[in-house]
């Protein structure tokens, strides 16, 4: 599972309710199939959040990285609000 929350920019500025930001998960470079996923509008002004909760089958070395669309994924400087990988290693 990824979790995060969405920015307009890399200044970390809050979406408004006219953004629509979404992504995708990939491995090595190359979208997953069916792993797009998008924000959750709250408010006029605010950080969406990003969710996405998805198996996806990986082998040794293999990367998985999110990509988003047109907006950014906050993080800030005292770790509060950091995006997470989570997951489990079955096999």
């Amino acid at each position: 599972m990824f979790q995060g929350i969405s920015a307009t920019n890399t200044s970390g500025a809050k979406n408004n309710a006219t953004e629509n930001p979404y992504g995708d998960l990939q491995i090595d470079g190359v979208d997953a199939p069916g792993t797009r996923f998008y924000g959750h509008v709250q408010s006029s002004s605010f950080h969406m959040p990003l969710i996405a909760n998805h198996i996806l089958q990986l082998t040794a070395g293999q990367k998985v990285r999110v990509n988003m669309a047109d907006e950014f994924i906050y993080s800030d400087q005292n770790s509060q609000h950091d995006p997470v990988f989570q997951g489990y290693l079955l096999g």
